[in-house]
């Protein structure tokens, strides 16, 4: 999705007060901690959260906590490099990009075949997922994780509420 987009139309819906009314993330991959599951990062220029989405760190994975009930769209683009770097990809492996509800439950799920030497984004979603107060989401790769393109802002994960 257009992210300048989705941060005007999540933006556009105000109270009384001029506060934002909805949840709002979107946030990048953290690479440097990315050996032991997806961990994302928040503060750069290119990140923002709002509404009460809240970011946890997790010891395999970094997971989005929603503040209320409601339908929110989440997304999530991973970019996959075995072209440059010390790549040891000696064949074609499968891969997974997958999105889950509340630790284990299954949401979304891209398999792909991830070649060498090459480029390939992975997505999942943009999709319409109910969440209760406190539901949480998290994203996660197979075994090939080694792969994410070393840029934390080729891979993206974020959500708003409608």
């Amino acid at each position: 999705p257009n992210t300048g987009q989705l941060l005007e139309e999540c933006q556009a819906k105000k109270d009384d007060n001029g506060s934002t009314v909805g949840a709002l993330l979107y946030i990048n991959l953290n690479k440097t901690r990315c050996t032991s599951g997806l961990h994302w990062k928040l503060g750069s220029k290119t990140t923002y959260m709002r509404g009460g989405v809240g970011y946890e760190d997790l010891l395999h994975y970094g997971r989005l906590t929603v503040p209320s009930d409601g339908i929110y769209t989440v997304y999530s683009y991973i970019q996959f490099d075995s072209y440059t770097g010390n790549s040891n990809l000696d064949r074609p492996k499968p891969e997974m990009h997958v999105l889950y509800k509340n630790g284990d439950q299954l949401v979304q799920m891209n398999k792909f075949m991830l070649r060498q030497h090459s480029y390939i984004t992975s997505q999942v979603g943009p999709i319409l997922v109910e969440l209760k107060a406190r539901d949480s989401v998290h994203v996660a790769v197979g075994s090939m994780g080694r792969f994410i393109h070393n840029n934390p802002q080729s891979s993206v994960f974020g959500m708003f509420k409608l």
